[in-house]
Order: C-alpha cells, then structure tokens, then sequence
C-alpha cells in the first residue's frame, strides 16, 4: 500500500466518522433543527411572522400547552402516568366557557370549574 492510498482511506474514514457524527447530531436535535428550519421557512414565506406581535401571539398561545407538559414531566419522572389530564383540561374549558356564555360572573365561572374538574 502507498501512501496515497492511505491517506484516501484515512479521507474516507474522516468523511465516515463526520457523517456519523452528524447522523447522531440529527439524531438527538432533529426536533430543534426541524423547528429552526421551519422558523426560517416562515419567516422568508412571511414577513409578518417574525415580528414581536406574532412572536407574542405564539408564546400566547403555547403557554397552556407548556405548562401541562411540565406537570405531565413530573407526573411521569414519578412513575405515576396519568392519561386523564387532556380529557380534565378539555372539560375545564368547555365547563368555563358555557358558564360564562350562561351569564356566570367570571371568577364564580372559574371557581365552579374548579370545582367541577376536580
């Protein structure tokens, strides 16, 4: 063997060793490199998208969501699954919302679904 051939092999084991390397990188990151592909997709698709207003608006409405998947973290890390939360979370909200529509002073509105909801 001379020494091209093995500094071709040595070049092939280097692109090997950083294409695993980004494969594993994919791997653990793909839902944040997904996310920032998708940022910078709407963001040159819109130029509304990537304003304070909107921006705002998307930590809005993500809020709820984020806090239930922190509860259900917990719940989880415990051992103690517990698939009724979405099914609990859905009735508190269509319990507060027909108590409002019904004319229900709001806060009554919300201590009765709690109470409701358990």
């Amino acid at each position: 063997m001379n020494n091209n051939e093995q500094s071709g092999s040595a070049s092939t084991v280097l692109q090997n060793t950083n294409i695993q390397v980004a494969l594993k990188f994919l791997r653990d990151n793909g839902t944040l490199v997904a996310l920032v592909i998708l940022a910078l997709f709407f963001t040159f698709a819109d130029e509304a998208f990537f304003t304070p207003r909107n921006l705002t608006n998307l930590a809005r409405q993500t809020t709820i969501v984020g806090i239930i998947a922190v509860g259900m973290t917990m719940v989880i890390l415990i051992n103690g699954i517990d698939l009724s939360v979405g099914s609990i979370v859905g009735l508190a909200a269509i319990t507060v919302t027909l108590l409002m529509q019904a004319g229900v002073y709001m806060w009554l509105a919300v201590a009765l679904t709690i109470l409701i909801s358990g």
